[in-house]
C-alpha cells in the first residue's frame, strides 16, 4: 500500500491525463444532507445512541457460549449425514471416556473393584442423553454367563481375583486391552451419545461428574477425551476472543489520546468504535445466537471496520477545524471528503 501500489501507479500513468471537473457525486452530496440530519437533531441522535447501548447491554447480559459442531455444515453435507445416521440407528456418534485410577497394582482385577466399576457404568447408563457404555466389567461379566452356558444369573462379576485373571487370559485382546492399562491400576468407560453441542456437551459432563458418589474414596475418577478436549478448547478460545476484544478497544483509546493529545476527544471518539461491537454482541444476546468460535472471529471484523471508518473521519475532521474554526462546517466538509473512500472500503470488507 505504501510503496509497491504507488510505484505501479506511476508506471501505469497516463503521461496526457484528462482534467476531469470535481462534480460533488451522489455520496458526497448525501454526506452533506446527513450532517444537516446529525446536527439539527443531535439530541435525538444521541439518545437514540444511548438507548440502543442500554439494550445491547442486556443482550449482552443473556449472550450463552455454545459450539454445534456441525451446525456450520450443510444439511447435504456427508460428514453430517454420516452423524445423523449413527446418532438414529446406532448408540451416538460422539464418545467421551470416563477415567478410573487408584495406586495399587492389579487393583481391577479384584471383584470388588470391577463391581463398584460396574455400579459407576449402570448408574451412567441410566443418564437419560447416554446411548451406550462399555467397560472392562461388562466383558468380564459376559464371559462369566458364557462360562455357565449362558445362564443369566451368572451375568455378573466373578467372584474371585483368581477366576477374573484366568477369565482375562482366556479371552484377552487389543480391543479388551483399551479398556485397562497394563497393571490394571486404571481403567475406563466408554460413553456414547448422540451428537450435541458443547453446551450440551458440558452439562453432560457435569451429570455424570455428579455419580462419581458411588465410587470407595481410593478410586479417583475424571472425564476425559477428544470430545470434553475439544469443548474445553472451543470454550477458551471464545472467551479468550472477548478478552482480546476488549484489550483492542483499550489500545485503539491508547492511540487514539496520542493522537488528539486529549483525553475528552478520545473518549468522544471512542463512541462510535465501541458501539458497534457492543451492538453486535447484544444482539447475538437478544437473538439466542450463541458466541461461538465463528460469532467471536465476526467481532474482531466489525471492531476493524468501525476503527476505520471513524479514524478516516475524526483525522478529516480535525483538519478541517483547524482551517475553518467552525465544528459544523468541518463535520460536513470532513463527511463530504472521507464518505466515498469510507463507502467502499466498508462495502469491501463487508462483502469479503
Amino acid at each position: 500500500a505504501l510503496t509497491f501500489a504507488p510505484a505501479v501507479l506511476a508506471v501505469l500513468r497516463d503521461p496526457t491525463p484528462t482534467p476531469r471537473a470535481m462534480d460533488e457525486g451522489r455520496l458526497e452530496r448525501l454526506a452533506g444532507r446527513l450532517v444537516a440530519f446529525d446536527l439539527r437533531y443531535r439530541r435525538w441522535v444521541l439518545g437514540a445512541g444511548g438507548a440502543i447501548a442500554a439494550l445491547a447491554v442486556v443482550g449482552l447480559t443473556q449472550i450463552e457460549v455454545d459450539t454445534t459442531f456441525t451446525r456450520n455444515l450443510k444439511a447435504d453435507h456427508p460428514l453430517r449425514q454420516s452423524m445423523a445416521a449413527f446418532d438414529r440407528s446406532l448408540a451416538g456418534s460422539s464418545t467421551l471416556q470416563v477415567m478410573l485410577e487408584t495406586g495399587e497394582r492389579d487393583a481391577f482385577k479384584r471383584p470388588e473393584n470391577l463391581q463398584a466399576l460396574r455400579d459407576l457404568q449402570v448408574s451412567i447408563d441410566e443418564i437419560p442423553e447416554v446411548g451406550d457404555t462399555t467397560s472392562l466389567a461388562e466383558y468380564l461379566m459376559v464371559v462369566n454367563r458364557a462360562f455357565h452356558d449362558g445362564d443369566p444369573e451368572h451375568f455378573s462379576i466373578p467372584a474371585t481375583q483368581r477366576l477374573v485373571s484366568q477369565f482375562l487370559f482366556f479371552v484377552w485382546s487389543d480391543q479388551l486391552g483399551a479398556f485397562v492399562d497394563s497393571e490394571f491400576k486404571s481403567v475406563r468407560i466408554l460413553v456414547r451419545r448422540s451428537h450435541y453441542s458443547s453446551q450440551e456437551g458440558r452439562t453432560m459432563i457435569k451429570t455424570i461428574e455428579s455419580h462419581f458418589d458411588v465410587l470407595p474414596e481410593y478410586i479417583d475418577a475424571f472425564v476425559t477425551g477428544d470430545l470434553p478436549l475439544v469443548i474445553h478448547t472451543i470454550d477458551e478460545i471464545t472467551r479468550g476472543q472477548a478478552v482480546s476484544l476488549s484489550a483492542a478497544i483499550l489500545i485503539i483509546f491508547g492511540i487514539l489520546v496520542a493522537y488528539f493529545r486529549s483525553l475528552r476527544i478520545a473518549l468522544l471518539a471512542l463512541i462510535p468504535n465501541a458501539l458497534p461491537v457492543l451492538v453486535y454482541f447484544g444482539v447475538l444476546g437478544l437473538s439466542g445466537v450463541t458466541l461461538n468460535i465463528t460469532t467471536a472471529l465476526i467481532a474482531c471484523i466489525v471492531l476493524g471496520i468501525a476503527v476505520d471508518d471513524t479514524i478516516h473521519f475524526l483525522v478529516r475532521f480535525r483538519e478541517e477545524v483547524r482551517i475553518s474554526g467552525d465544528e459544523g462546517k468541518a463535520a460536513e466538509a470532513a463527511l463530504r471528503l472521507v464518505m466515498r473512500p469510507v463507502t467502499v472500503t466498508t462495502a469491501a470488507l463487508c462483502a469479503a
